[in-house]
């Protein structure tokens, strides 16, 4: 027994010695990754949703709700509870900070902020620190819009991505082959203004590649649920101005910027002001831009006629945006890519290269 134990106690130490730990570098036993139980989540709302109170009439009642809608996603006896470890990746630039999920909704982050680079993280999205909330959908050929948290109008739920990892200052979320395509989702902390805290963003790439030969018609959506500081009604403006409902643009006329404020618009010098980035930079002006309520849009799919029925009416006390670039053709050796900034900062003075056309091939 002494011996068996020695040599136990050398392999192990070899093990350390050239860089190869077993399952965790804390030596510690790898946490079991739960999967979740196989029910629609739209089923699993259902009762809560006919609870939702009317956000303008009653904001606490309405806040309350909705943290229990959010909380219903994450304690251990939810039929949709999250792997318990690992959950989350995680990057910031000591601005603006995004979590990543590992879990149920892969490639789904949320975003946090410090304007002034110290402090107390503050949302920019509604879920922030906790993930996922927001979703992304993918639309390849003719085949269903692939959603990757909840499912909508005509999606279904996306499979789970095949690796997610950290490369220096990039997160990565990579899908092999969904329906002959790699898609790969990079998010980085980035900063654009001359100085630290000038323009600091959360920058989202999408690239879609064909994998099987052939050529594929590839297009994106991503949608936010803002949320600044504890502000979840936040109003939305664009560089076109402000008008207090709920509005889509299509290309070519496309606001180069959009705001979301914390106090109301315009905006209080006390409040925290998120900026959106559709144009310049690297971002790929989108096809369609929208903005309005939250409520009445989280499960809408890719058809642009449902995005127009929910136009024109108030912010019902809950805001959200979302970016779409349509379908593109692409072929083998190109790759189509889809990219869109979320952040703070004030564009001031700083140059852009407003971009026009369809996505980058």
């Amino acid at each position: 027994m002494v011996k068996s134990r020695t040599l136990l106690v050398c392999v192990l130490f070899v093990f350390v010695i050239v860089g190869v730990v077993p399952a965790q570098v804390s030596g510690s036993p790898a946490p079991e990754r739960r999967e979740s139980a196989d029910i629609p989540i739209e089923d699993f709302e259902i009762p809560l949703l006919a609870g939702m109170p009317d956000a303008m009439s009653n904001p606490v009642a309405y806040d309350a709700w909705k943290a229990r809608l959010a909380e219903s996603f994450s304690t251990p006896d939810s039929p949709h509870a999250r792997p318990t470890e690992p959950m989350v990746l995680s990057l910031d630039n000591s601005y603006v900070d995004f979590n990543m999920s590992e879990g149920t909704g892969t490639g789904v982050y949320s975003e946090g902020c410090r304007p002034s680079g110290g402090g107390a993280w503050m949302n920019l999205t509604y879920y922030y620190p906790s993930t996922p909330w927001d979703w992304t959908i993918y639309k390849i050929d003719t085949n269903p819009p692939d959603k990757t948290y909840r499912t909508g109008t005509g999606t279904v739920l996306s499979p789970a991505a095949d690796a997610m990892y950290i490369l220096g200052n990039e997160v990565y979320t990579v899908w092999n082959n969904l329906h002959g395509c790699k898609i790969i989702q990079i998010l980085e902390c980035v900063s654009l203004g001359a100085a630290a805290g000038d323009i600091e963003q959360v920058k989202r790439t999408n690239l879609i590649t064909p994998v099987d030969g052939s050529c594929h018609d590839v297009g994106c959506m991503v949608y936010y649920d803002t949320k600044l500081n504890t502000s979840d009604g936040a109003n939305i403006a664009t560089a076109f101005g402000y008008t207090g409902t709920a509005t889509i643009h299509y290309a070519p006329s496309i606001p180069p910027t959009w705001r979301a404020f914390e106090g109301g618009a315009p905006p209080v010098t006390w409040g925290i002001e998120a900026l959106g980035i559709l144009m310049g930079f690297e971002a790929v002006m989108p096809d369609v831009f929208w903005y309005g309520n939250w409520g009445s849009t989280y499960l809408n799919g890719w058809d642009d006629a449902e995005w127009n029925g929910d136009s024109g009416g108030g912010f019902g006390g809950d805001t959200a945006a979302m970016v779409k670039w349509y379908q593109v053709n692409v072929c083998p050796g190109d790759t189509a890519r889809f990219c869109t900034y979320y952040g703070i900062g004030e564009i001031g003075s700083i140059g852009m290269n407003i971009l026009h056309g369809p996505p980058d091939l």
